[in-house]
């Protein structure tokens, strides 16, 4: 650690009143730090350490020549207290919006955020990107023009960037989209898929396989297929199937290749697929049986599905590894494809058109387009034989 190494060679200099060689080694301490666009965490505390050093040096030997040396003290300290709050409270808010305990507290929150606010920090990139982080998570579409700022951010100073950063703004744009989608905004699914097709061109132009873990390689087939991109999903699949972690190979293939051999209208071989699959992830077994009940109802296997349903509400009932998020999506697909599946047998109280009105009030949940489209088809059969 070469910082280290000149910091306490720093303060035996000091203590052994060796002024020269302190003021020579301070400088070369100095340009160490100064040599990144984005000054990180680490490099704020590093300069505050320094900083105070040469201080502590001037001032025992009453020398005032750099006035403002308590005023660069206390800079990078601030700089380096902003960017440790709020990777904290980043990790906080998101505890809070998974497991819903309501027991974060974000002691000076509102302070900190308007004194950001009110300086900008744009001349403190660092600071800038973990603020952006820190709102789009606690307030998501309220803030959207955030999330376009930190997505300029990325693209024109990726090559600048540290590693920690690059991944903490993927990952922040990643989850942001999913909200927004879950939220019913459409317009991210896009931006989502654009985001897992650069982050994967990234890791391959580096030239380092990259392992793919196996919730990425869902996500970008799940999103692929919502824009219709089949070709592209089935070269990612053929492409990136090697990559997966081994352990969950073999269950993330098949669910992928039922997904679009489903979306292919290929029914039986989806459920083909299916057999294969025994998944102990709660959030892969949720795709698993939604899609295993899509293909009961193109196939009219109609006491399966029934039966699939009825297990389904105790899982995600019972299942405490799901988040609120995820059970309220799913929870709501299973209630409303079971009104879907009673109007297609004949033993509903409601009509497809009545169902589709309930629907549309309802926020985005799982598969909410795909029941919608088979309910207007009932309720245009409807019409036609009523004329």
């Amino acid at each position: 650690d070469e910082f280290n190494k000149k910091r306490y060679l720093l303060e035996e200099l000091h203590a052994k009143n060796l002024d020269k060689a302190f003021e020579k080694n301070f400088k070369e301490a100095r340009k160490l730090l100064d040599t990144d666009f984005v000054q990180s965490e680490d490099y704020y505390y590093k300069s505050y350490e320094l900083e105070l050093l040469m201080g502590t040096h001037q001032f025992e030997r009453n020398d005032f020549s750099s006035e403002n040396r308590l005023g660069v003290i206390t800079d990078n300290f601030i700089n380096y207290f902003l960017l440790r709050i709020l990777k904290l409270y980043t990790y906080m808010v998101n505890e809070e919006i998974v497991f819903r305990s309501g027991n974060e507290k974000l002691v000076l929150i509102n302070e900190i955020i308007n004194h950001i606010k009110e300086y900008s920090y744009k001349d403190t990139p660092a600071v800038r990107i973990y603020f952006l982080i820190l709102m789009l998570t606690m307030h998501g579409g309220e803030v959207e023009e955030y999330y376009f700022e930190l997505k300029d951010i990325k693209l024109n100073n990726a090559k600048n960037l540290f590693p920690e950063e690059l991944s903490d703004i993927e990952v922040c744009l990643v989850n942001y989209c999913t909200r927004m989608v879950l939220e019913g905004k459409d317009k991210f699914l896009r931006e989502y898929f654009e985001l897992l097709k650069t982050s994967i061109h990234e890791n391959e132009a580096a030239g380092v396989p990259q392992p793919v873990s196996h919730f990425r390689f869902m996500n970008a087939a799940i999103t692929g297929l919502k824009l219709g991109e089949l070709k592209w999903v089935e070269d990612f699949i053929s492409s990136h199937k090697d990559s997966l972690q081994p352990e969950y190979r073999s269950e993330t293939v098949s669910l992928t290749t039922a997904m679009l051999l489903f979306s292919r209208k290929h029914f039986e071989s989806a459920l083909e697929e299916l057999r294969k699959i025994n998944f102990d992830d709660c959030h892969h077994k949720m795709h698993l049986r939604n899609l295993t009940l899509q293909i009961y109802y193109e196939l009219e296997y109609f006491e399966p599905a029934i039966s699939i349903i009825d297990s389904y509400k105790h899982f995600l009932s019972r299942e405490k590894t799901v988040s609120e998020l995820y059970r309220s999506y799913n929870a709501n697909y299973v209630k409303y494809f079971a009104e879907a599946l009673k109007i297609r047998m004949g033993v509903s109280e409601l009509d497809a058109g009545e169902l589709i009105h309930l629907i549309n009030k309802e926020k985005e949940f799982a598969n909410k387009k795909w029941i919608l489209e088979k309910m207007n088809i009932l309720a245009s059969a409807t019409k036609k034989g009523a004329n």
